[in-house]
């Protein structure tokens, strides 16, 4: 048996003659974690890049660095000479990531996948460089989000009362609080909110996935607050502007 891969900057050529259960192993790792797997050659050495040597390129095996990254590769080490991402280059491949939304996050719109995402980091859910919980319900810390607070200003999960922190509230009761800010059993901010883009304001889902089960979310908005009637809750309305 012989298998040959690059994994990083490291490549081991060749796998002789080990156990039979280490080799599929091996094989197994490969096939789930192709992001890891590149046979294209690298621009990570010890004087170049280096750093990523501790990380692990995530481009498909068929890609090399070339295809994200445009410019004079030659003179590229010289401070006035810089490489370019290509244009909607996350897009061109992630086709799962809905590239039209009436109302598109931020960094989706502008083109920044790398606000959130690393393509470089070491594998994890999303590559994204802080931590963001993926189930339903989450025991709230500040920690847990870290990703989302990067831009957003935690003060929005903090107070159980505000009129300023967030404007998801009614009145002086801050519904962020409500929903998140359990010590067991909050809620994810993904479960309101689509983190790419929403046909919503506020990136509000259109449906809550709850198990199997698919729920509309019925948000609307209004000049003061707005409404909600999920299958999670009878409707409720909320008015910034109300009980002062």
């Amino acid at each position: 048996m012989h298998v040959k891969y690059r994994m990083s900057n490291i490549e081991v050529k060749t796998i002789n003659r080990k156990p039979l259960t280490a080799n599929l192993l091996l094989i197994l790792f490969i096939c789930l974690f192709p992001h890891q797997a590149n046979t294209a050659p690298t621009c990570i050495t010890e004087g170049c890049h280096s750093k990523l040597q501790k990380g692990f390129p995530v481009h498909p095996k068929e890609f090399a660095c070339t295809d994200c990254h445009k410019g004079d590769y030659d003179h590229h080490d010289q401070i006035e000479v810089r490489l370019e991402l290509a244009p909607k280059m996350c897009l061109e491949c992630h086709e799962e990531v809905p590239q039209a939304h009436t109302y598109p996050h931020a960094p989706v719109a502008e083109n920044k996948c790398a606000a959130c995402h690393n393509p470089h980091a070491l594998p994890g859910t999303g590559l994204l460089h802080k931590n963001h919980p993926t189930q339903f319900y989450v025991d709230y810390t500040k920690d847990q989000y870290g990703l989302c607070f990067s831009c957003h200003k935690p003060e929005l999960m903090m107070y159980p009362e505000t009129a300023f922190a967030t404007g998801f509230r009614d009145g002086i009761r801050n519904l962020h609080y409500l929903h998140v800010n359990k010590e067991k059993r909050g809620r994810n901010c993904k479960t309101c909110h689509d983190v790419h883009g929403s046909e919503n304001p506020k990136l509000m889902a259109s449906t809550i996935r709850f198990g199997n089960w698919q729920m509309d979310m019925n948000f609307q908005i209004s000049e003061k607050g707005g409404s909600c009637a999920p299958g999670c809750h009878r409707p409720q309305k909320y008015n910034r502007e109300e009980n002062k």
